[in-house]
């Protein structure tokens, strides 16, 4: 962006609109028809309207990936980042936000959603008016862009209509069908035998009888104090670790930074009273763990994973089935949702929705697109 004081342009309907010159709308607000629109390029205006920000996601029932504590840890470990964020609101209230980082890449503006890239986006709208002049609102804002652009939004809702509003304003928008989500529903009104399959039942009577053959202790702890929570982290991760490695190959959180990403993550979420950590422990030794935040409703499980060398009692089994029953028994919770992707423990039961998660993606134009793909393929 380029520097230098913010200049200010003629407005729309008797608004004031800040722009620095060469650089994205700044701090923009101007009138549409019954809404006002904002665009934020800093940091400390966005961190102003955090808890504003974070009450409408819940309004709208966002995952936790897109909660402030997460937002927040997901740029404070992205410094290349800038933020580009569209806030729309009618009669001075948030009815509408798109969060977005920014990045500059061979003359190319690159958009992508807030969210850490491996987690469910979110679009906030509160009703399908708001979620059509958020849509028109960041395709005014792209439009006003002084370099091409790019915009790829992950793992999104199929049916959002802020994508909606999205792809009948940009003529390059398209979606692409990239996975699903599971979400079981599991409120107190729903049988608890209708939220774990009977196979899941059994299977979970059949491991605590092989843990008590085996003379071992079995211990199921679930804790939300964040002192409790932080001393268990490290075990945590290198259960995961482990795990993964013999799994994929590869240990994610290996990485210092993915695992300091992860760690402020769950240390935030905590401090906001919203991690839940379950941990299974078989003669004192940590063999599964479920790290759970919750959200407008809903226990989402962000992280969950069972000790290489305790498969043979099948706790993961165990405490899959104890996160169902905690959600169940909890008045507050509604659903869990296990994440994207369908493996087969998070189809149990009779109450499981499936949802399709995908794509978005859109350029300035066609030349825009082409350049991308030709520095894309040339980077391989």
């Amino acid at each position: 962006m380029a520097d230098g004081d913010p200049g200010v342009t003629p407005a729309v309907a008797g608004t004031t609109r800040v722009e620095r010159p060469g650089s994205i709308p700044h701090d923009a607000v101007r009138a549409v028809p019954a809404f006002d629109v904002e665009f934020i390029d800093r940091t400390d205006r966005l961190q102003t309207l955090a808890a504003e920000i974070d009450a409408l996601m819940a309004r709208t029932g966002a995952p936790a990936s897109s909660g402030w504590p997460a937002l927040r840890a997901g740029l404070a470990h992205d410094p290349e980042a800038r933020i580009w964020a569209v806030v729309v609101r009618r009669a001075d209230v948030a009815v509408g936000a798109a969060l977005f980082t920014l990045r500059h890449r061979v003359g190319i503006w690159v958009l992508r959603s807030m969210t850490q890239s491996d987690q469910e986006g979110w679009l906030a709208a509160i009703d399908d008016v708001a979620a059509d002049a958020l849509g028109r609102a960041v395709a005014e804002g792209l439009r006003e862009l002084h370099l091409p652009w790019r915009m790829e939004l992950r793992l999104m809702p199929a049916d959002d209509p802020v994508l909606a509003s999205l792809l009948r304003s940009l003529p390059t928008g398209h979606l692409q069908p990239v996975t699903s989500v599971a979400r079981l529903a599991c409120d107190a009104a729903t049988p608890l035998a209708s939220c774990l399959s009977y196979n899941t039942r059994v299977a979970v009577t059949r491991a605590r009888k092989r843990i008590a053959s085996a003379g071992l202790t079995l211990g199921i702890h679930w804790t939300r104090e964040s002192d409790q929570i932080e001393a268990a982290l490290d075990e945590v991760i290198e259960l995961r670790c482990r795990r993964d490695v013999q799994l994929r190959g590869t240990a994610l959180l290996r990485d210092p930074r993915e695992r300091a990403l992860f760690e402020d993550t769950v240390r935030g979420n905590a401090a906001a009273g919203r991690t839940r950590l379950l941990t299974l422990r078989l003669d004192g030794a940590l063999a599964a763990f479920a790290v759970c935040f919750e959200a407008a409703g809903r226990l989402h499980v962000n992280s969950n994973m069972a000790a290489p060398e305790w498969l043979e009692y099948s706790p993961g089994t165990i405490a899959n089935a104890e996160v169902v029953a905690a959600a169940h028994r909890d008045p507050g919770v509604r659903d869990v949702d296990w994440g994207p992707g369908l493996q087969r423990y998070k189809l149990s039961g009779d109450q499981v929705q499936v949802d399709q998660l995908v794509d978005f993606h859109a350029w300035s134009s066609a030349g825009c697109r082409l350049a991308w793909t030709l520095y894309r393929k040339t980077r391989r």
